[in-house]
């Protein structure tokens, strides 16, 4: 007993010394710290690596009064005034530099900035230069992998994935970056697995409104590949079942998505906060299952036989389609070189180009044809090294000849382009977006929209799984009005004004970003949407004016001045303020505004010769109505205008 007692006293003395060791260390270490110069660089770099950005810089200048003209002092009071929006400051800095003396961290930066502006090419050149000083440094990887999909470039952008998902640290990011991309591709299959190894990586964090986004659009491919149990379980993680306190609109949304695909009845409260959701998103696509146009026709019978037959609804040829063309029957001349000579046979169920350059001849097997074939035509094929181009001639109905494609050289600068321009499948997936309902679908040959013709319902509606599930579901069929306001499809009727432009400007305005679209460019009348939004018409109609104000998307174009005549005189009457009439008689027009008053030289008539006239330049051979709406003063008497539409 005594001596567990003597034991006790000897750990009990132990242990103090412990402590009062402990302490004078850390006294020790606080003295030191308080009275020996800190290194300012090293302050800098530690509150660099922990995003102070104001600490870095205050830390830089610090060691700069010190040590003026020091290299990694002003490449940290760059690099924290740049994360700090101090872009004239950090530009002093790198001026002073130089390139030689700039690292990966700089230029990236940089390029970060280009990209905030829109200046994508002068982005990715900084980012090139950053690469080149580290090819692995991972936020440039990030950055550039983003940027490119963006920019619809998905095959390099993969590339770049794959090689940020060798960088420690980053293999959530990566694989999250790539499920974003595959949203874009449309390709939901692969959005699930890459968001699934992304948001279950070990031991890296992500930002909790990044992760909700994310839960939401897995849940959304979950939907679109017909697995809403899998769906559920992410939503109702997100908003427990019964949950009532400020529920998210679109999660909601998703869950009542979740009771359509397996048939439950869907909650009053469930279904009244879907309905918001989508009155407040009317053109958002369904997380749905794809039907191909041949699923809408029973039930849309009329608008279909009207769009079937239209240029949207023809504007596109598969391979076994194109002998059926009225391709040329004799040798061809090339435009540029009448010693080249285009021969096009049919071979089986295909047709093949032979080109005839001096003493060389090659050929090759054509994939698709896009076009109506009455405006005009432009075929994409294959070499015989499996390499993609758009063919070298193309056909211009509007004069009934095979001319040099647009946007190739007459004259190539080398032989081998006679066959053709090269094209990435990134480039012919682009152009396959804009001629038909689903491009991944129509490349993979896969799903019912892969028969659609060309441009199907789907392509403006979005997929009707939903839809069909939605009609036809035994509530629906007791009591029409539980879905009247939601039927579980995109309704561009329930809309005008810029959201339908900027729909219809997916195809009718470039793709590529970073191009800009202005009054001084040649071609501009070719981008209808963009020059439509600088007319005064749509900025004084408070954006009422859209295309389907003039336009039915179900059916080509009229072709008479005197339909669209009318168009303008609705408004140009002179008349006194009056709202627009509705489009949808669930979702009337607003908007009131004041008509213009009628046109001081030709108030009845001639509107669209004067002030929408035909231009021959955006493409050799063919004519645009020029939307932008305004008054040419280049337009005489003494020089009718061609009316346009």
């Amino acid at each position: 007993m005594w001596d567990d007692g003597r034991r006790a006293r000897r750990i009990l003395i132990v242990l103090t010394a412990t402590a009062v060791f402990a302490t004078s260390c850390a006294a020790v270490a606080y003295f030191w710290r308080s009275f020996l110069p800190v290194d300012p660089l090293k302050e800098a770099r530690t509150a660099y690596d922990r995003r102070d950005w104001d600490a870095a810089a205050r830390a830089a200048r610090a060691r700069l009064k010190t040590a003026n003209g020091d290299l990694d002092a002003l490449r940290l009071l760059a690099r924290a005034s740049l994360r700090q929006g101090k872009e004239s400051s950090a530009l002093a800095i790198y001026g002073g530099l130089g390139e030689d003396a700039m690292e990966s961290d700089d230029f990236y930066l940089l390029g970060m900035e280009q990209s905030r502006k829109g200046n994508v090419d002068l982005a990715h050149q900084a980012w090139k230069l950053a690469l080149t000083r580290n090819p692995n440094h991972p936020e440039t990887l990030a950055a550039t992998a983003k940027s490119l999909s963006e920019m619809d470039q998905y095959i390099p952008a993969v590339v770049t994935i794959q090689q940020l998902l060798t960088q420690p640290g980053w293999k959530a990011r990566a694989n999250l970056l790539l499920g974003e991309m595959y949203v874009m591709m449309n390709a939901p299959e692969q959005v699930i697995t890459a968001l699934e190894r992304g948001l279950n990586e070990p031991g890296e964090s992500i930002d909790p409104k990044d992760r909700e986004r994310y839960h939401k659009l897995l849940a959304r491919s979950f939907l679109q590949t017909g697995k809403p149990a899998r769906a559920r379980e992410v939503l109702e993680r997100m908003q427990p079942a019964g949950a009532t306190s400020s529920p998210d609109l679109e999660v909601s949304w998703l869950l009542s998505r979740c009771d359509l695909q397996e048939s439950k009845p869907i909650s009053p409260t469930v279904l009244d906060q879907a309905r918001a959701y989508r009155d407040e998103h009317p053109l958002e696509a369904e997380p749905a299952s794809y039907v191909g146009a041949a699923g809408c026709v029973s039930c849309h019978r009329v608008i279909s036989d009207m769009q079937q037959p239209s240029r949207h609804g023809r504007t596109f040829f598969r391979e076994s389609e194109i002998a059926a063309l009225p391709l040329p029957n004799q040798p061809v001349p090339d435009p540029g070189d009448p010693k080249v000579v285009h021969s096009f046979q049919k071979v089986e169920d295909h047709v093949e180009v032979e080109t005839k350059i001096d003493d060389r001849v090659v050929r090759s097997i054509i994939d698709y044809a896009f076009g109506t074939g009455d405006r005009g035509l432009t075929l994409v094929g294959h070499n015989d090294k499996k390499h993609y181009f758009e063919s070298r001639l193309s056909y211009y109905g509007n004069d009934g000849k095979w001319d040099v494609t647009s946007g190739q050289s007459r004259i190539p600068q080398h032989s081998a382009l006679y066959q053709g321009s090269i094209l990435t499948l990134d480039v012919v997936r682009r152009c396959i977006i804009c001629h038909q309902t689903n491009a991944m679908a129509v490349l993979s040959n896969s799903g019912p929209e892969a028969a659609d013709r060309a441009i199907g319902c789907e392509k403006c509606h979005g997929p009707g799984g939903n839809h069909l599930l939605a009609v036809n579901a035994p509530d629906a069929k007791k009591d029409p009005s539980l879905f009247l306001r939601d039927m579980a499809i995109a309704r561009p009727s329930m809309t005008y004004g810029e959201p339908i432009v900027k729909l219809c400007g997916q195809c009718h305005d470039p793709r590529k970003v970073g191009f800009e679209v202005t009054p001084s460019l040649e071609t501009a009348s070719r981008f209808q949407s963009t020059t439509l939004s600088w007319s005064r018409c749509y900025t004084e109609s408070q954006k009422a004016l859209d295309c389907v104000t003039c336009h039915s998307p179900h059916r080509d174009a009229e072709t008479s001045p005197a339909h669209y005549e009318a168009k303008c005189l609705e408004c140009h009457s002179g008349t006194a303020t009056r709202p627009k009439e509705p489009r949808s008689l669930l979702r009337p027009r607003q908007t009131a505004f004041t008509a213009a008053p009628p046109c001081p030289v030709q108030p009845k008539s001639g509107c669209i010769a004067c002030h929408m006239p035909k231009d021959q330049t955006p493409i050799p051979h063919s004519q645009f109505t020029d939307h932008h709406i305004r008054v040419h003063p280049e337009l005489t008497e003494s020089k009718p205008p061609v009316a346009g539409r």
